[in-house]
């Protein structure tokens, strides 16, 4: 059994995202975004490899579909968060001016935050 998520980057006039198929939970993709994945770079470098199996703590340990499988290379793009709900899952990751936010139905919340226990 899987738990969807999508990954995304907040660019200046668009967003750019992926789809990840397991352990989206905070604990699972949540948590390691926050720690491994923590700066613009390390993020645009993840998004480039379009969508993924499972993310690990590297580039290199993480399954994308399109290096793995030989499948096409998929990120969306979308001008607007509302666009951006439309491929929206289970859980769904955002990062904007150097934070990680889960975006929920009616707010989002940092991952630090929720890690604290906030």
């Amino acid at each position: 059994m899987s738990t969807r998520s999508t990954i995304w980057i907040k660019n200046k006039d668009n967003y750019e995202g992926i789809y990840c198929h397991f352990d989206g939970y905070m604990n699972g993709v949540g948590k390691t975004l926050f720690e491994n994945y923590n700066t613009e770079e390390k993020v645009r470098e993840l998004i480039s490899q379009g969508d993924a199996s499972y993310i690990e703590n590297t580039i290199e340990t993480s399954r994308f579909y399109h290096t793995w499988r030989n499948e096409d290379l998929n990120i969306y793009d979308v001008l607007d968060r509302k666009e951006m709900k439309e491929y929206f899952d289970e859980y769904n990751y955002l990062f904007q001016d150097g934070e990680w936010y889960l975006m929920l139905s009616n707010e989002d919340k940092t991952i630090k935050e929720i890690l604290k226990g906030k």
